[in-house]
């Protein structure tokens, strides 16, 4: 990509001072001596322009020839001097001469390095003088004062300075840029140096800046980046952009056209949302054409470094729940409540305290005020059904009774009213308890509905189903869809867990310890409605662990369980499945409190929750309430500093 003027221009130039030394004026400054009469000679050197990457400092900074100066359009060009002497001479002047039909609009210390010399001197001066001289000196100059402001010593120091300038049109391109550079040589006659900054060509007809952007961010996190299109001609330009994704997984828009006045410019805002993994970049292409004269084009490119997005360091914050009821095997989801100004997560159902006992409460959380209420009771409680939020209500499906008796019933809540319906909606087909499934695009492609899979038909864990059927609540019909795959569990998934995400349902695991993983999508021809997934990992909990659906970043979270099934192996990790690489990352650093199953999970105010579960024979109690926050990623942008070498 051709090197382009950016608003913001850097110029470093060094110029090494060295002083001939001929007597003991090589002795340092003593304000109370007397000046030397024999001065030495300033002598002058220009570094050879610089390419790539130049260090200055503790900044890392982009170096380009000054091949193009924005016509029309205010912008900074800086210019530095560093001096070494062997003898610390002082630093009292430096200017910098402009082409006369330039605009100076303002002069300023760039930076102020630190006072050796008389403390008189200070503040700098910063200005403009007649024939459009920009200049930086010392208070005591002129008249020679017999010391300068800064002592350049032998190790050297840097001034710089910068002037807003305008230039309106190219006359005179390219441009010269004359310097001169005074220092007071220790009580003795000024010494000069000069020399010329360029040449510096005009401006092209259309420009495109910055040419390089560099950010940093998460997957799925959108960004917006401004660009510059500069027209440096007298006729307005309608100006074609085109946004090329050249590297990475994601998109990358902007506008498609804009209006750029006459010797003018006009923003380019570019809107990025990157999905491949962390440690690659991501890179978008974005060109500008003048749709009159295509020949009039430039090119910039935006590059986001993708950054691991990770779980709060600090871990699990741990609180016992003392005003919500003790369950496991319950149903969790996330919703909304008049009650409420935001999203809530509610638990429905499940076991209680002791071994056997139907919890039939319904039990709302609401993150913003902190409070757990206690609504009206499922009117046939259950543990282990298969619950979803369409519409406004929380339909609840299917489950086992504390016997291991499986029912058909559908029951609906309105939070509205907070009512259960237990007659209206149609029950299941057959009875099943232990199954999974959740909420996903209906198989007509229109609407939500409430999809069960698999499960127990009875007590007797061996009369299994994989049955998948589907509830329709705008129809209020059942329909059966494909049968979930047998894979390596053949049996009817009982106790796995199941949830949905981005319009498709994920189901894993089995009592028996199973680590299979399936999708569900309800809107491809039947017969090729499943698809077998990477496997849930070895230690990961595969008998009723909590499967969270994180919609933003398109992930699965795998809470605790039994990584062997069997009630044996209980687990206190955190798994994380990529729905687009269909892979599983883990166990994060975080583990849970206590190692449990059967706990319900919700992901909401960018934090995962864990409520509930066992550890034994009945449920936690108090009952415990877990959240892990996600780290925020910060947009930190690489600032590459463009600057002029010569």
């Amino acid at each position: 990509m051709q090197s382009k003027a950016k608003i913001f221009l850097f110029v470093v130039v060094f110029l090494l001072l060295g002083i001939l030394a001929t007597s003991a004026s090589a002795d340092p400054p003593d304000p109370t001596r007397e000046a030397n009469t024999s001065q030495p000679e300033l002598e002058m050197r220009i570094m050879q322009p610089q390419e790539g990457i130049q260090n200055v400092g503790t900044s890392t900074l982009q170096s380009i020839t000054p091949a193009n100066l924005p016509i029309g359009t205010a912008f900074d060009l800086c210019f530095g001097f560093f001096v070494q002497s062997p003898d610390a001479e002082y630093g009292d002047y430096m200017s910098v001469d402009m082409p006369d039909n330039w605009v100076v609009n303002s002069v300023a210390p760039n930076s102020v390095p630190a006072a050796n010399g008389c403390s008189a001197a200070l503040p700098p001066v910063a200005g403009v003088s007649a024939e459009n001289i920009a200049y930086w000196q010392s208070t005591g100059y002129p008249p020679q004062t017999g010391c300068g402001a800064w002592n350049g010593s032998t190790t050297g120091i840097l001034f710089n300075f910068c002037a807003n300038v305008t230039i309106p049109d190219d006359t005179g391109a390219p441009w010269l840029l004359p310097w001169n550079y005074v220092g007071d040589g220790w009580g003795g006659e000024p010494h000069v140096a000069s020399g010329s900054y360029g040449p510096v060509g005009p401006v092209a007809p259309l420009m495109l800046s910055p040419e390089v952007s560099q950010t940093a961010g998460c997957r799925f996190e959108p960004q917006t980046h401004e660009f510059t299109a500069m027209n440096s001609t007298a006729v307005e330009m309608m100006v074609d952009l085109d946004y090329t994704v050249t590297s990475g997984n994601g998109t990358c828009d902007g506008p498609e056209s804009i209006t750029v006045p006459a010797y003018g410019n006009a923003p380019v805002l570019v809107t990025v949302e990157a999905w491949n993994d962390a440690g690659t970049d991501f890179t978008c292409d974005i060109t500008a054409t003048d749709s009159a004269v295509p020949a009039n084009t430039d090119t910039s490119q935006l590059i986001k470094e993708m950054l691991i997005c990770y779980w709060d360091p600090a871990g699990w914050q741990l609180e016992p729940i003392t005003d919500a009821t003790p369950n496991q095997w319950a149903a969790g989801l996330m919703g909304t409540n008049p009650a409420a100004a935001g999203p809530v997560g509610y638990v429905i159902g499940g076991l209680g305290e002791g071994s056997g006992v139907l919890n039939p409460d319904l039990q709302m959380y609401d993150p913003t005020l902190g409070v757990w209420t206690q609504l009206a009771d499922i009117p046939n409680p259950r543990f282990s059904p298969v619950t979803a939020w369409i519409g406004g209500l929380i339909y609840a499906a299917g489950g086992y009774d504390n016997g291991f008796v499986s029912t058909g019933d559908l029951q609906v809540y309105d939070p509205v009213t907070n009512l259960w319906d237990n007659t209206a909606p149609p029950d299941m087909p057959n009875t099943r308890g232990g199954g999974a499934g959740g909420v996903a695009t209906c198989s007509s492609g229109v609407g939500d509905c409430l999809f069960h899979v698999g499960g127990g038909l009875d007590s007797n864990f061996a009369n299994t189903t994989l049955e998948t059927w589907e509830f329709n609540p705008s129809l209020g019909v059942w329909t059966q869809l494909d049968n979930k795959p047998a894979g390596a569990s053949p049996d009817g998934f009982i106790l796995g867990a199941g949830v949905g995400c981005g319009g498709k349902i994920y189901i894993g695991g089995d009592y028996r310890g199973y680590h299979d993983f399936f999708a569900l999508d309800p809107t491809l021809p039947t017969g090729s409605q499943w698809s077998v997934l990477a496997s849930i990992p070895a230690s990961g909990g595969a008998m009723t662990p909590a499967m969270v659906c994180n919609e933003d970043e398109q992930t699965i979270y795998l809470v605790g369980g039994d990584a062997t099934g069997g009630w044996a192996s209980y687990s206190d990790k955190v798994f994380v499945y990529d729905i687009l690489t269909d892979t599983w990352e883990g166990p994060i650093a975080q583990t849970l409190h206590v190692p449990q199953l059967g706990s319900v999970g919700w992901f909401m105010q960018d934090k995962l929750w864990s409520v509930g579960g066992t550890v034994g024979a009945g449920a936690i109690s108090p009952m415990p309430f877990e959240s892990l926050e996600r780290a925020t990623c910060a947009n930190e942008t690489k600032l590459f500093l463009p600057l002029i070498l010569k």
